[in-house]
């Protein structure tokens, strides 16, 4: 906030140093949601808004971060991989309504990293019998890696082309596997379209699950022996807060006119996974000292992962350790970008613990 400031008050320019601390940032919204029991301020918004200042004026993104857009403005991921096999998990199979009531958006990381995980959604939605299609070859990246580095021009052209997918679609509601295409869909898409209200319902599989069960249209009965702690993936839990357009201005003693409402995390995706993971016959579930809106990051948003690494595996590091010390031997995540950093830390530091998503347990139990 310092730093935002100085540089609007032209104290400071850009330079190597500024930039490596702004985009070191996982934005995660753990400041955002402690700073805001002392003081309203939208701490999260203001570092994505220097980050888009930075990237308009062409001193940024970083140099691994130019090649993420280009990958995803060229080919529609940010891994650089062919578009035509985005849906090479289908296998030729084509078990979709042409009137479908929800799409299902795969994602990127689901897509090409971890097709287990939309494989694994698939069963469950086909179990329930569920009236369901995907976009395929139409789903483009939801545009999270473009609007966290700050190229909000090129995701606002990604953003339209979604939702026209959508639209053609007929459904009215989205369902999605990560926490990050989950955020993008349900406060992004608002955000950048100045939205007071949201045309289609957005559903997270945890969320869209515990409903199925509740309804009885899907029963968990197979044993899946674990000692696991869940991880609240930040995007899904204290950020996932429906988006509150507001305009205003801030007047004397830090009042708002008009008044504000603030978006404080205490109201995120919380309760429904941990519901549908304690109806699993032979999960433990055990908590983690820091959860909820109080989480610790997996560290692999923000871009971060890409381009700092070593503190990426850090992060991560801390909270493989923390779900072992509370004798979990398995962590699991609502978001393939956690599910990616934590596999990919626990591999190199030789971690004992297992790492799955959530949809992988729910359907291991069908």
């Amino acid at each position: 906030m310092d730093m935002s400031l100085a540089y609007l008050d032209k104290e400071i320019g850009y330079s190597k140093e500024l930039l490596d601390v702004l985009y070191k940032c996982t934005l995660c919204g753990a400041c955002d949601v402690m700073c805001k029991r002392c003081i309203d301020n939208e701490r999260l918004e203001v570092i994505e808004a220097f980050r888009a200042d930075a990237v308009e004026k062409k001193k940024a993104p970083l140099p691994v971060h130019k090649k993420i857009i280009k990958n995803v403005c060229d080919k529609h991921n940010p891994y650089g991989n062919p578009h035509e096999k985005r849906s090479n998990w289908l296998q030729g199979k084509q078990p979709f309504s042409e009137k479908p009531e929800i799409v299902y958006f795969a994602g990127c990381t689901s897509s090409y990293l971890h097709p287990e995980i939309v494989l694994s959604t698939i069963k469950i939605l086909n179990a329930a019998s569920v009236n369901f299609t995907i976009m395929g070859p139409d789903e483009w990246c939801c545009g999270n890696p473009l609007i966290r580095i700050g190229d909000t021009k090129q995701a606002k052209k990604i953003m339209a082309h979604n939702m026209k997918v959508l639209e053609k679609s007929g459904a009215k509601k989205v369902l999605t596997s990560c926490a990050e295409c989950y955020h993008v869909w349900k406060v992004d898409y608002q955000r950048l379209r100045e939205k007071e209200k949201m045309e289609y319902e957005v559903f997270h599989t945890s969320e869209y699950v515990n409903q199925l069960i509740e309804l009885g249209k899907l029963n968990l009965t197979k044993p899946v022996k674990l000692n696991a702690s869940y991880h609240d993936s930040c995007r899904l839990a204290r950020l996932s807060e429906p988006y509150i357009l507001w305009k205003g201005e801030r007047v004397s003693f830090g009042r708002t006119e008009p008044v504000k409402k603030w978006r404080r995390g205490t109201n995120g995706v919380y309760e429904p996974p941990r519901n549908v993971l304690k109806k699993i016959p032979g999960l433990n579930l055990v908590e983690m000292e820091r959860i909820r809106e109080n989480a610790w990051c997996c560290g692999a948003g923000g871009g971060v992962k890409w381009a700092f690494n070593d503190f990426a595996t850090w992060t991560a590091t801390e909270r493989l350790d923390e779900a072992s010390s509370v004798g979990a031997d398995a962590i699991i995540a609502g978001c393939p970008f956690c599910k990616w950093n934590f596999k990919d830390t626990a591999k190199k530091t030789k971690s004992k613990i297992k790492v799955y998503d959530f949809v992988e347990v729910v359907a291991e139990a069908i």
